[in-house]
């Protein structure tokens, strides 16, 4: 049975009996959490409070996160991770580590567990803000990364490849290439790749990362570059 959280926050000096009490008062007539009057009312900082919290759940708790990245991560959708400010942050084996910013509503966990079915789902406890952070700087990486390396072969310098011979142009020495092949590198060390594909097509390249046994097509870049790639 889990302690009061009001006694946890006495036991860890966060705040004393008094506030409690006039914290308590306000909590019958506010849809607020404790912790949300507490840190409304100035009387204790958010990483104190969310440390109590995470100590009444039995979970750690992380002022700074760390995220590595994972494909099995894009199992989970964005949009579900930004309602329910839940994300996945680490995988060791078959244990992925989860940061929660509400241990409380346990609906938004039960799904997660879905989501990673055939995985054990390791919570921990952090601040909304610093999961947004990790969403909107992680989430976004891998599929910003691909937008980019496209975008390094468009415009003036796609039309400057384009004008030249795949056979006579030095390829290799192109600067949108040296991109795309760094990007391709650097984006399967990331998804944690066992190979990469470079499978020519008529008029462009299929680009695709072995990941747990399975091909995951990721680019579809313009068949001219195929020289300089490989």
């Amino acid at each position: 049975m889990r302690k009061p959280f009001g006694e946890i926050l006495l036991e860890e000096g966060i705040i004393n009996r008094e506030e409690l009490d006039e914290v308590l008062k306000i909590k019958e007539k506010s849809a607020l959490r404790i912790g949300q009057i507490i840190q409304k009312r100035g009387l204790a900082e958010e990483a104190d409070v969310l440390r109590a919290l995470a100590n009444q759940y039995g979970y750690a708790y992380e002022n700074k996160l760390q995220f590595s990245a994972d494909p099995i991560f894009d199992r989970v959708p964005r949009e579900f991770i930004e309602r329910s400010r839940v994300v996945p942050i680490a995988r060791k084996g078959k244990t992925i580590t989860v940061a929660v910013a509400n241990p409380a509503d346990i609906h938004p966990m039960d799904d997660l567990r879905k989501y990673l079915k055939g995985y054990r789902v390791q919570f921990l406890m952090a601040s909304e803000t610093e999961i947004m952070r990790i969403v909107h700087s992680h989430y976004q990486k891998a599929s910003a990364t691909a937008e980019e390396v496209m975008e390094g072969l468009g415009g003036d310098e796609y039309a400057d490849l384009d004008s030249l011979s795949e056979d006579t142009m030095d390829m290799a020495n192109e600067a949108p290439i040296i991109r795309m092949v760094n990007a391709i590198l650097s984006q399967g060390v990331q998804e944690r790749a066992s190979d990469i594909h470079i499978e020519p097509y008529e008029k462009t390249l299929e680009i695709r990362y072995r990941i747990d046994g399975i091909l995951h097509p990721r680019l579809s870049p313009p068949r001219l570059i195929h020289a300089g790639v490989v």
